[in-house]
């Protein structure tokens, strides 16, 4: 069978749509790529810079210890004696030992208090010999942690070479923390774009699922008034077409009185089921809008619904079923007893017409019952049922449920979307159950019911 027009454009709008929602997620997920792998570099980068800092800590050590000879060689060049020296070394900083060499003989001016490790030594040139500085490492230490804080120094016992080169790269290390803060900051932004993306990815899944479904309802609603025109045509077409033949016949024939009765009798339920048929349409409208108020009056429920059982117990006959009911007596409601013979008419004419489908016949039973402050009208049938996955939808409009077998069954898809939106109207509920496929139907509803005074 080939597709309709309606049927191709829903596939290729939804082909459309599935395209731009796979799209719309591989850029996301591009994105989320591109950004891990540039917030890494970036890292990456941050890293090479830390290690250019061991490099450039020891080129600032040497430049320092420089700077610091350069100025000590300025300070003790009118130095005469010994004993003079002991004014700049009460200004110097970070020395473990001060010796004065002169002619071979070595002379200790000062020893610092702190026990630290000797690191490097400075001569500098004084009056009448020259001045051996020591270094101690806990100033090299203060000095590194000071001016490179991501710098660690594991300092060395060095008193041969100076203290510039008595520092080696080797002996310095990335502190920890600057290695934890790199490593923090590489999972902060990991987890930051992939939980922007991932949240962006599920809100495009989300909407595509939702829009999908929107689509898919509006599609199924379209083909469901399709359905729902050819219906009415054919039902149209079958009732008017009996009129004519009924109305040709009385017209060209001399009939006896008892067919003539025949006649006008299948006329008037032609003519009837045209009205039923026109009025669901209309009324479907106006429920839709939901601008129908029903006129609520007080009624003898038992004694309304055995006059709407009344009303089809010939169809149910003429049918082959047996209709029969269990009516408790004095349950009242408020009810609009014209709208509510619709509702409840829509749930006997569906069990006859859907247990009339059953080869062994069946029986199509009707009860009232009151339930604490409701009364519960309850219609089961021995008919061909319903999936379980068309029970949820079968109040909607023009939905039709079953297979073909059932839907050779006329009807228009309005019956039970206008018994719920009547009973609604009530201020009641309506609910429908089956077991599946051939195991019959059962719908109650629930009215509130008045007691007392009231009733």
């Amino acid at each position: 069978m080939s597709a309709t027009p309606l049927q191709i454009s829903s596939r290729r709008t939804a082909v459309i749509f599935w395209v731009m929602t796979v799209l719309f997620v591989a850029q996301m997920g591009w994105w989320i790529t591109y950004q891990l792998t540039h917030g890494n570099e970036e890292l990456a980068l941050q890293g090479q810079v830390l290690e250019l800092n061991r490099h450039l800590a020891v080129e600032e050590w040497r430049n320092h210890t420089a700077q610091l000879a350069d100025s000590l060689r300025l300070a003790w060049r009118e130095i005469e004696t010994p004993e003079g020296l002991g004014v700049p070394i009460s200004h110097l900083q970070g020395w473990y030992e001060v010796r004065f060499e002169s002619n071979g003989v070595q002379k200790l001016i000062a020893h610092s208090a702190d026990k630290g490790t000797p690191v490097g030594q400075m001569h500098i040139p004084a009056a009448g010999g020259t001045v051996v500085i020591f270094l101690g490492a806990t100033y090299c230490t203060q000095y590194f942690a000071e001016h490179f804080p991501d710098v660690i120094l594991t300092p060395v016992m060095d008193t041969v070479h100076t203290p510039g080169n008595a520092v080696a790269v080797s002996q310095l290390s990335i502190a920890p923390e600057a290695i934890e803060r790199v490593q923090d900051a590489r999972r902060r932004r990991a987890r930051m774009f992939v939980g922007e993306g991932s949240f962006f990815i599920l809100l495009i899944i989300i909407g595509a699922i939702a829009i999908h479904r929107a689509l898919r309802r509006s599609r199924e609603f379209e083909q469901r008034q399709q359905n729902f025109l050819a219906a009415v045509t054919h039902e149209l077409k079958a009732p008017l077409a009996s009129i004519r033949l009924f109305a040709e016949t009385l017209a060209s024939r001399q009939l006896p009185e008892e067919k003539r009765q025949e006649c006008l009798e299948r006329i008037g339920q032609d003519v009837e089921r045209l009205q039923e048929m026109i009025d669901d349409t209309l009324e479907a409208g106006v429920y839709s809008r939901r601008s129908f108020h029903p006129h609520l009056e007080a009624r003898n429920l038992s004694e309304t619904l055995r006059m709407y059982i009344d009303m089809y117990a010939g169809r149910a006959e003429r049918a082959g079923l047996k209709l029969t009911a269990e009516i408790a007596p004095h349950i009242h409601a408020k009810i609009d007893e014209n709208h509510l013979r619709r509702a409840v008419g829509a749930l006997i004419e569906n069990a006859i017409k859907y247990t009339q489908l059953s080869d062994a016949g069946g029986t199509v039973h009707v009860s009232l019952t009151a339930q604490r402050k409701d009364a519960i009208i309850r219609v089961t049938d021995d008919g061909v049922g319903i999936d379980p996955n068309d029970q949820k939808r079968v109040f909607e409009r023009f939905y039709r449920a079953g297979d073909e077998l059932t839907r050779r069954v006329r009807g228009s898809g309005l019956g039970l979307f206008l018994a719920q939106e009547i009973i609604r109207s009530h201020g009641g509920r309506i609910s429908l159950s089956s077991d599946g496929i051939g195991k019959g139907t059962a719908v109650e509803i629930a009215l509130p019911r008045i007691e007392g005074e009231t009733a």
